[in-house]
């Protein structure tokens, strides 16, 4: 008996490994979409600040290459809150 309850434990424990693989996979796939979708948006918006003669936006992130920016040319504020505002919008929308 104790060689059956054995290979039941051993088929759940592979079961359950083969579910914890699967679900990780799918995160990895919805927060590789999420930051697609959220990248796609922050570049459509910025579409407009050529039109305001703005000509470069740079990353500022901890993994930049810019080490160092004016402050004056932070742009960074008025697009977190245009982006909201978009968002508000289209979330009323549906």
């Amino acid at each position: 008996r104790s060689s059956a309850a054995s290979d039941v434990y051993k088929r759940q424990e592979q079961e359950l490994t083969a579910l914890q693989q699967d679900l990780s996979i799918k995160l990895r796939e919805m927060e590789d979409k999420m930051q697609t979708d959220i990248r796609a948006s922050v570049l459509t918006y910025l579409e407009k600040y050529k039109e305001q003669g703005i000509d470069l936006v740079i990353d500022f992130s901890s993994n930049s290459n810019a080490l160092m920016v004016n402050e004056s040319f932070d742009i960074s504020e008025e697009v977190i809150l245009g982006l909201n505002e978009a968002y508000q919008l289209e979330k009323t929308k549906d």
